[in-house]
């Protein structure tokens, strides 16, 4: 059975002396030469990289487990209970994030926006709240990309080469409601645009490039929009604006 990463027996608990001995005489070896092309650690913090990664592989060559856990690590957060009783419907527009979701041939991605506070967050929480095959990362930096927080969620550390096309492999060829969606939220006023550009095309390539899952890019605030490299052909844009005079007085009853 796989052993989660983030489970993983820490280095000062594997008997030292004979795991890197037993390293450091095979990288003085010429036969190692010969035998491992790629370098042999030989330090305890290169030996628990190189564990991390083997176990990351192994996770990989599961597809079925691979996919449960990135469901099950990654949920849409529920909206909270106060935000829950006085949530106003919106009827269009989560009508317009459902359509998107469920075409048989995702083309593009969606991108989200709207004046801070206007409810986007909860717009697609809500849209979302029935759909069983969704994956939520959450930016609040240029610190983290999107595969930084999937590889912190699963317990590993910055060493670990992680590709989003690996992660929804397992769904090609997927459509509808079988077929994933990742949503991505960046709620920063500081990010800089390169970020948001550069988190954007990671998107677009498993969404429009790849076709293994349906996207959605939440921004906040709205001028993050303007960060955007421009491919008209790729994103689908919805505003998340004031309510309408219906929506108002469901608001105030």
């Amino acid at each position: 059975a796989f052993t989660s990463p983030s489970v993983l027996t820490p280095v000062q608990k594997i008997p030292r002396s004979p795991v890197l001995s037993h390293w450091q005489s095979l990288s003085r070896s010429s036969v190692r030469r010969s035998l491992f092309p790629i370098p042999v650690p030989t330090s305890p913090d290169d030996i628990r990289k190189w564990y991390e990664q083997r176990e990351w592989y192994k996770l990989l060559a599961k597809p079925e487990t691979l996919s449960r856990t990135l469901l099950e690590r990654f949920q849409v957060p529920e909206l909270a209970q106060g935000v829950e009783e006085t949530y106003v419907e919106r009827e269009s527009l989560e009508a317009a994030i459902q359509a998107h979701t469920e075409s048989p041939h995702p083309a593009r991605y969606m991108i989200v926006v709207g004046t801070r506070g206007g409810g986007k967050s909860c717009l697609v929480r809500r849209a979302l709240r029935d759909r069983k095959k969704a994956v939520y990362v959450g930016l609040s930096s240029s610190v983290q990309t999107i595969a930084d927080r999937i590889r912190a969620g699963f317990g590993l550390s910055k060493a670990v080469r992680v590709d989003l096309k690996d992660l929804f492999l397992p769904f090609e060829g997927c459509v509808g409601a079988e077929k994933p969606v990742i949503v991505v939220e960046i709620d920063s006023q500081e990010v800089p645009g390169d970020f948001v550009a550069t988190q954007s095309q990671e998107l677009k390539r498993i969404v429009c490039d790849e076709r293994l899952a349906y996207g959605i890019l939440v921004l906040s605030p709205a001028n993050a929009a303007f960060k955007l490299n421009s491919d008209a052909a790729r994103q689908r844009f919805l505003w998340v604006g004031d309510f309408d005079e219906e929506e108002t007085k469901a608001f105030l009853d």
